[in-house]
């Protein structure tokens, strides 16, 4: 790589938004873990079985959605939600729209909605990446390095994975740019610092988060299955993809934001109190499922109606991030899968299932493995098991042409 002018400047600047990046998840994950014991106290293991939730389900979700409604309202923030992707390929990301949109995920979180944080922490790493560039007067492209390196640091931190967002942005940029180690350096430099800000304190939520037997030794006939499954999820994906298209498309006919996200919590709540596996991000309401504690019915049930939940808490009123609602979805079809297929292992059956159902939806396939395999604490042999399901899934959706016949996309 060719030295360029004032690349020495970028580099201190990805240490700057590494720290602020490390400091700045923690702040939010804090919160977030005091407004959510603060509304809804010491949170037990979700229910299991239908009518287990309690009716004050309903005003703590009425409130928090109306209270997102109200300020997309008065912040102008109706418009489509930005993705921390494009944010971090475009190098926009302005840091106040970041903090207002990190409170209306606060308000999305804690009111049940099914969304995840990744999305708001990661957009607050690119409006940070942002406002330290403008401030250091840096060029267009060195703005962009530096967004970049604030998303890349929120994700080194939460995955304790350095790479994790060099790896999102070859997956969903083909630019010039991200061919050198130009942009990906400062990425690494924010994501190595904002790991050793934030795991000494509270070390990482997505290691080891749930047990299917990932430390058995990888076996052949494993990825034999593992393709057939990615068939499955392909279909399956497709299916989701189209549901959501349609809920989000009802949505867009209320058009008074704060009735829409009145809606939304209307529903979120409805679903909790007839089955709270439904709410929340899914990360913990997949664990008495993968252990075996929910009935087939209910497993079907929940895995269906989060599509629902997830819909109108994202496109709705609130805002967060689709990859731990779908992760819960694709797990809990695994768990189906091996439930009538005994002789396929949760090992195989539920990796397989949720990284590719996953990545039907959100195309980050190499991403999208590494959280698998970490979530799941698979071996390295066997993280090849979610990988050939994610692959067959692209070639059956892509490949054929099925996605552009279901879907009618390009």
């Amino acid at each position: 790589m060719e030295r360029e002018p004032g690349y020495a400047r970028v580099l201190a600047g990805s240490v700057l938004v590494g720290v602020v990046a490390g400091l700045g998840t923690l702040v939010f994950l804090l919160i977030e873990h005091a407004l959510q014991h603060l509304v809804w106290g010491e949170r037990e293991e979700p229910g299991v079985t239908w009518g287990s939730g309690e009716w004050v389900y309903v005003p703590i979700a009425l409130v928090a959605f109306a209270v997102a409604g109200i300020l997309r309202k008065l912040w102008k923030l109706d418009g489509p939600d930005p993705n921390f992707v494009e944010e971090m390929v475009s190098g926009h990301a302005p840091l106040r729209e970041s903090l207002q949109r990190g409170v209306l995920a606060l308000a999305s979180l804690v009111g049940g909605g099914s969304v995840g944080p990744e999305a708001p922490v990661a957009g607050l790493g690119a409006g940070v990446g942002h406002e330290t560039a403008r401030r250091m007067k840096l060029d267009d492209e060195h703005s962009k390095d530096l967004t970049f390196a604030g998303v890349s640091g929120v994700f080194g931190a939460l995955a304790s994975f350095p790479f994790a967002a060099p790896i999102i942005a070859m997956e969903t940029h083909a630019g010039k740019r991200f061919g050198s180690y130009g942009r990906l350096i400062p990425g690494l430099v924010a994501g190595v610092v904002a790991l050793g800000v934030l795991y000494p304190l509270i070390g990482t939520p997505l290691l080891k988060v749930y047990d299917v037997g990932g430390q058995e030794g990888l076996k052949a006939w494993w990825l034999l299955v593992a393709a057939g499954l990615g068939v499955v999820a392909a279909l399956l994906g497709l299916a989701l993809t189209a549901a959501y298209g349609a809920i989000a498309a009802l949505g867009a006919r209320i058009k008074d934001p704060r009735v829409r996200a009145i809606a939304a919590g209307a529903i979120v709540a409805a679903m909790g109190v007839a089955l709270p596996l439904t709410m929340f991000s899914g990360r913990e309401e997949l664990a008495p499922i993968v252990a075996g504690e929910a009935a087939v019915g209910v497993v079907a049930a929940a895995m269906l109606l989060k599509v629902l939940t997830l819909t109108v808490s994202m496109r709705w009123g609130g805002f967060g991030g689709a990859i731990f609602p779908l992760l819960f979805i694709g797990g809990a079809s695994g768990v189906l899968v091996h439930e009538v297929i005994p002789s396929i292992p949760m090992v195989v059956a539920v990796p397989a299932m949720a990284a590719a159902v996953t990545s039907m939806m959100t195309p980050l396939p190499l991403m999208i493995v590494i959280l698998v395999t970490l979530l799941f604490d698979l071996r390295i042999d066997v993280a090849a098991v979610p990988a050939t399901a994610i692959v067959t899934a692209f070639i059956v959706v892509h490949a054929t042409g099925l996605k552009q016949k279901v879907l009618g996309e390009g």
